[in-house]
């Protein structure tokens, strides 16, 4: 399995390099890929699950315990998916440190040689709108603006 994610991540390599030559990761042998965002603990992940028949890109992050960056951007999810140009799906991931804003294509199959062109151009054309989108946003953010917003929330008013 592993060798076959690698010949599949090194064929979406080649591509990715056409188009951003910036891009100089090493493949992994895994189900996904994460580049990064531009800032720490922000990436974008390319996945490709055989077993359960999709592909996806998202952006996640690594690390919101109280779930504050990925409140900040669902307050604005209609504009950031009118922004993308689709629907997305918000996973907060309650049970972990981290979180995603995904795109996924379902009922495919990642290893099916004949069909990676196609593949790789989705990810590529979801790549670029995630960018557009959020690396500015994901640049800007003030996490210690969100902390303090959360804890004066948590605050009993007086008066």
């Amino acid at each position: 399995r592993q060798q076959r994610y690698l010949e599949f991540w090194t064929a979406f390599s080649e591509r990715l390099y056409e188009h951003d030559p910036s891009v100089g990761a090493k493949p992994p042998k895994d189900s996904w890929w994460m580049l990064s965002l531009g800032r720490a603990g922000f990436g974008l992940t390319f996945t490709a699950v055989a077993r359960d028949r999709w592909i996806g890109v998202e952006i996640y992050v690594s690390d919101d315990p109280d779930k504050l960056i990925f409140d900040h951007f669902h307050a604005q999810k209609d504009v950031i998916e009118q922004e993308f140009g689709d629907s997305l799906e918000w996973e907060p991931l309650k049970d972990r440190k981290g979180c995603r804003i995904a795109s996924r294509r379902r009922q495919v199959d990642p290893m099916d040689r004949t069909r990676w062109p196609g593949y790789f151009d989705w990810y590529l054309d979801r790549a670029d709108r995630f960018r557009r989108v959020f690396t500015k946003r994901v640049r800007r953010l003030d996490l210690g603006a969100l902390a303090a917003d959360a804890s004066s929330a948590l605050e009993p008013e007086t008066g």
